[in-house]
C-alpha cells in the first residue's frame, strides 16, 4: 500500500481555519476518508459546513477560572466569551472545575443540613446554601429520613376569586388582580371546583327578538356580533342552541335573489354550485315554501334581458341581474334543459318500441344505437318504466356441461381456453370453478407441478424447485384429485 507524505502543520492550519474534511481533502489532494481519519488521529474534533474555528482559541482559561471563583453560571460565564453554556461547561469539565463541591458526610455537614431543613428550606435552596447538587440535597434528606418541603404557594382570596369568577372574568384578569399567573387561577378554581363550560353561557345580554331579525335578513354571525355589540363565539353558539344554519353574506342574497325568482330548491343547488339538501336546510330555515320547478322562471329571465335601453342595468349594484353574462348563461341552460328533455323523451325514445327492444333481450347500448341516444339515457327511461334487468350471478344457466368444464380444468386448461370450449364467458367459469373449490389453472405452472408430480417428488420438493409455496402446490393436487407422493429419499 502506497504510503502518503502529508504536511501536519498544513492540515492543523486548515483545520483552525474552520475547514471541513471535505475542503481540507480538496486542498491536499486527499480523499475525504482520509482526511477524516488524519484529524481523528490527530485528535481534532469534527467541524460542520460554516461553524467557527476551535473554540478553545476563543475561551481564556485564566479568564474561565477566574469568572468560575466569582460564582457565574455556565450561561453567564458563555455570554462572556460570545459561547454557548455547553461550550463553558465542557471546557471547565477539561479544566477539573467541578460545578458542585463532594458531599462529606461529616457530623457538621449533617447538622448544617438538618439546621436548614428546620428553617423550612426545600432541596433546591439547601443545594445551593450547601453549594451540592440538587439531587445530592435530595438523597441526604431521603437518608436522614427528612420530609420534603412544600412549596409556599402564592395568596388568592378564594372569596374574591369566587366573585371575580362569577362575574364572569377570565383566568387572566383574575391572575392581573392577584398579581398570579393564568394557571395559577386555573388550579386553583379548579380546586374549588369553579368549572367553565360553553353550553351553560347565558344569553341575558342579547336581545332574541333582534337576534332573530337580523339573521332571517341574512346576516352573518360576523355581522350580527358587531350589530348586537356582542362576541362572535356568543352568536355562534346563540344560534346553535336555536337550531339555525350559519348565514354565509352574500351567498345568502344569492339564494334569496333565486328563490323570489321561482327556482326550485336543484336549481338554485346548481347555480351557486352546492347540495340540494343545503338549499333545503336553508329554505326551512328562514320558513320559506318550496319552488316548484315551471317555465316561470325563463320567462322572467327574459322580461329582465328585454328591457328597454332606456333602463339600463346598475353595474354597481349587489342584485345578481345586474350581470348580463348571468342572466344569458342561466335563460341558455334552462332552454336546452327543456329541449334535451323534450328532444329524448317525445321525439327519441318511444315507449313501446323501447319495452319490445328490451323484452328481446337487447342491451341498453344496442337500443340506445337504434334511437341515437346513450346507454345511460336508456337505462334511467327503462328505470322509470320499471323494466330492470336481473344480474349475472342470477341468472340460471341450465345448459353448461359441469363434466365437460371439469374434465377441461382437470387437463390444465385456463378459465379464458374453457370458455372458448365451452362457449361461455371467463367470469363465468370463474364463477364455477369458485363454486366448486377449485383453484385457478395458470397452464404453464400447471404442467411444470405436473410434470414434477409425475415424477414422484413430494410438495415441499416441488414448492422447492419451483420456489412457490408449499400450501399452493398441495391445493394443486387436491383440486385435481391426486394423492400425496411419499418423501423420496
Amino acid at each position: 500500500m502506497k504510503k502518503l507524505n502529508v504536511d501536519i502543520e498544513e492540515f492543523k492550519r486548515l483545520h483552525a481555519e474552520g475547514m471541513t474534511n471535505k475542503e481540507i481533502a480538496n486542498v491536499l489532494g486527499l480523499s475525504q476518508d482520509i482526511a477524516r481519519k488524519i484529524r481523528c488521529n490527530l485528535g481534532l474534533p469534527s467541524l460542520a459546513k460554516g461553524r467557527r474555528p476551535v473554540v478553545a482559541e476563543v475561551i481564556d482559561n485564566d479568564e474561565l477560572k477566574k469568572l468560575y471563583a466569582k460564582g457565574l453560571s455556565d450561561k453567564e460565564i458563555g455570554s462572556v466569551f460570545g459561547v454557548n453554556e455547553k461550550t463553558v461547561f465542557k471546557n471547565r469539565q477539561i479544566l477539573g472545575l467541578c460545578r458542585w463541591k463532594k458531599w462529606n458526610n461529616t457530623a457538621s455537614n449533617i447538622e448544617k443540613f438538618k439546621q436548614l431543613h428546620s428553617e423550612g428550606l426545600n432541596d433546591k435552596k439547601i443545594a445551593n446554601a450547601l453549594n451540592i447538587c440538587r439531587d445530592t440535597a435530595r438523597k441526604i434528606r431521603n437518608d436522614l429520613g427528612l420530609p420534603p418541603q412544600v412549596l409556599g404557594r402564592k395568596h388568592v382570596d378564594i372569596e374574591e376569586l369566587k366573585s371575580l369568577f362569577a362575574e364572569g372574568h377570565t383566568d387572566e384578569e383574575i391572575g392581573a388582580v392577584f398579581g398570579v399567573s393564568a394557571y395559577t387561577v386555573y388550579e386553583r378554581r379548579r380546586d374549588l371546583g369553579l368549572y367553565r363550560r360553553k353550553q351553560q353561557i347565558r344569553f341575558y345580554n342579547i336581545n332574541m327578538d333582534e337576534f332573530k331579525r337580523l339573521y332571517s335578513e341574512g346576516m352573518s354571525d360576523k355581522n350580527i356580533s358587531k350589530a348586537l355589540g356582542v362576541y362572535l363565539e356568543m352568536v355562534k353558539e346563540t344560534r346553535h342552541q336555536l337550531g339555525l344554519a350559519p348565514n354565509h353574506g352574500r351567498l345568502h342574497e344569492k339564494k334569496r335573489e333565486l328563490y323570489d325568482a321561482g327556482m326550485s330548491d336543484g336549481q338554485i343547488a346548481r347555480i351557486i354550485i352546492a347540495s340540494k339538501q343545503s338549499v333545503a336546510t336553508w329554505r326551512r330555515n328562514h320558513e320559506l315554501p318550496a319552488n316548484d320547478p315551471d317555465d316561470a322562471i325563463t320567462d322572467a329571465l327574459d322580461a329582465e334581458l328585454s328591457k328597454p335601453e332606456e333602463e339600463p342595468i346598475q353595474r354597481d349594484s349587489e342584485s345578481l341581474f345586474s350581470d348580463t353574462e348571468f342572466l344569458e348563461s342561466l335563460v341558455g341552460k334552462a332552454i336546452k334543459k327543456k329541449t334535451v328533455a323534450s328532444g329524448y323523451t317525445l321525439k327519441k325514445t318511444n315507449v313501446d318500441e323501447l319495452k319490445k327492444l328490451f323484452a328481446e333481450g337487447l342491451s341498453d347500448a344496442e337500443i340506445g344505437k337504434l334511437f341515437g341516444v346513450c346507454d345511460r339515457t336508456i337505462s334511467n327511461r327503462r328505470r322509470l318504466l320499471g323494466l330492470f334487468r336481473q344480474k349475472p350471478r342470477l341468472i340460471k344457466r341450465n345448459d353448461i356441461d359441469i363434466d365437460e368444464l371439469k374434465r377441461l380444468y382437470c387437463a390444465g386448461m385456463s378459465d379464458v381456453e374453457i370458455g372458448k370450449a365451452i362457449d361461455i364467458s371467463q367470469s363465468v367459469v370463474f364463477r364455477i370453478r369458485h363454486h366448486l373449490g377449485l383453484a385457478s389453472n395458470r397452464v404453464r405452472r400447471h404442467w411444470e407441478i405436473r410434470e414434477l408430480y409425475d415424477l414422484g417428488l413430494s410438495d415441499r420438493k416441488i414448492a422447492e424447485i419451483l420456489k412457490v409455496r408449499r400450501k399452493n402446490v398441495t391445493t394443486w393436487r387436491q383440486s385435481h384429485e391426486l394423492p400425496q407422493m411419499t418423501l423420496m429419499m
